[in-house]
C-alpha cells in the first residue's frame, strides 16, 4: 500500500501548485500517515479499504505503468483492469450501454484495449457502443457543487491559448463566493475567492504568464494566491486593489 501512496506522490503531483502548496502532494502524504496508524492498529478492513479506492483510481486514469513499477518494488503482480473488466462484460454482452458509469468504464477499458491489445474486433464492439449511447443519451448538464448552481462568466485565454480563466459565482445569500478559476493542463482551481454575490471584479491576462486581478481591497477573502505552477508553466498573478 505505501509503494502504491509512493507512486502516486512520484507520478500524480505538481501538477497544479498554488503558491508553494501542492494540494496533490498534502493529500497524499496524508494518506501514507494514516495508513502507517492503520497498519500499526491492525486495522485490515481499513487498509484493504484504502487500497480499493486507490486501485481502482489509478483504473480510471488508465495507469498502465502502475504495474511495471510494483512488480519491481514489491514482487507482486497486480491487474488493476480486473474490475474494469468484469463490469464490462456484462456490458458487451447485452450489447448496450445504459449510463454514464458504464459509458466511463466501456470508455476506459477502450482506452486499455487500445494501447495493449491487438482484439481489433472488441475495440470495434466497444466503439461501437460508445457511439450509440452518445447518439441517444448525451444531454447538456447544468454545472452543480454541494447542491449550489454554479455560474461561470466567459472565459478568457491567455494569449497562447494554453491556459483560461473565467469568474465564477455561487451560491447565495452568507454563502454566496465570487470565485477567480484558473485551468491550466494540469488541473483547475481557486486563485482568487471572495465572500459575496456578483462581486465587481475583474480578470485578465497581461502575457501568457501574467494574471490582472482588479478588486476591492475591502472585499472578506477566502483565497489569495500569487503564483500557480503547472509542470513547466509558471503564471505570477499581480492584484490592483481599489
Amino acid at each position: 500500500m505505501l509503494a502504491t501512496l509512493n507512486y502516486h506522490l512520484e507520478h500524480y503531483t505538481g501538477s497544479i501548485v498554488f503558491d508553494q502548496r501542492d494540494p496533490a502532494e498534502e493529500y497524499y502524504l496524508k494518506q501514507i500517515d494514516e495508513i502507517e496508524n492503520d497498519f500499526q492498529k491492525l486495522r485490515l478492513d481499513e487498509l484493504q479499504e484504502r487500497w480499493s479506492h486507490f486501485k481502482e483510481r489509478l483504473s480510471r486514469r488508465v495507469d498502465l505503468g502502475f504495474t511495471n513499477y510494483i512488480k519491481q518494488k514489491t514482487g507482486y503482480d497486480i491487474d488493476i483492469f480486473e474490475d474494469l473488466r468484469k463490469r464490462v462484460a456484462p456490458i458487451i454482452a447485452q450489447n448496450k450501454i445504459d449510463n454514464v458509469k458504464e459509458a466511463q468504464d466501456v470508455s476506459n477499458i477502450l482506452e486499455v484495449y487500445q494501447k495493449v491489445s491487438n482484439n481489433d474486433g472488441e475495440v470495434t464492439t466497444l466503439r461501437q457502443l460508445l457511439n450509440e449511447y452518445n447518439q441517444k443519451f448525451k444531454k447538456p448538464t447544468l454545472s452543480k457543487s454541494l447542491g449550489r448552481i454554479i455560474k461561470n462568466l466567459e472565459e478568457k485565454h491567455s494569449p497562447n491559448h494554453k491556459h483560461s480563466i473565467f469568474i465564477q459565482h455561487s451560491g447565495s445569500g452568507v454563502n454566496a463566493l465570487t470565485t477567480v478559476v484558473i485551468s491550466v493542463p494540469g488541473g483547475s482551481g481557486p486563485i482568487y475567492c471572495a465572500r459575496g454575490a456578483n462581486l465587481p471584479i475583474k480578470a485578465y491576462w497581461k502575457d501568457d504568464s501574467t494574471i490582472i486581478i482588479e478588486t476591492n481591497k475591502n472585499n472578506i477573502i477566502d483565497h489569495k494566491h500569487e503564483q500557480v505552477k503547472s509542470y513547466q508553466y509558471i503564471i505570477k498573478i499581480e492584484y490592483v486593489e481599489t
